[in-house]
């Protein structure tokens, strides 16, 4: 959602719930694409992205990253 407003969360429900109705193909997409999630891949991702964050230059001096040697 780009905004947490009531009407505007409703209008993207109301989007999807038009796009779905209106393409017959959509249901199949959403299932392939649900098929092909891996938890293990999320999360591995989520590491990297928080291993590079910890040992990157921009935080060195931060409680959290890592010292040299």
């Amino acid at each position: 959602f780009d905004s947490y407003q009531p009407e505007a969360m409703a209008s993207v429900v109301e989007t999807a719930r038009t796009h779905f109705a209106t393409d017959p193909q959509a249901a199949d997409r959403c299932r392939r694409h649900a098929a092909a999630f891996s938890w293990r891949a999320t999360a591995e991702g989520y590491a990297r992205v928080y291993e590079r964050v910890i040992t990157s230059d921009q935080v060195s001096g931060r409680p959290f990253a890592r010292q040299a040697g």
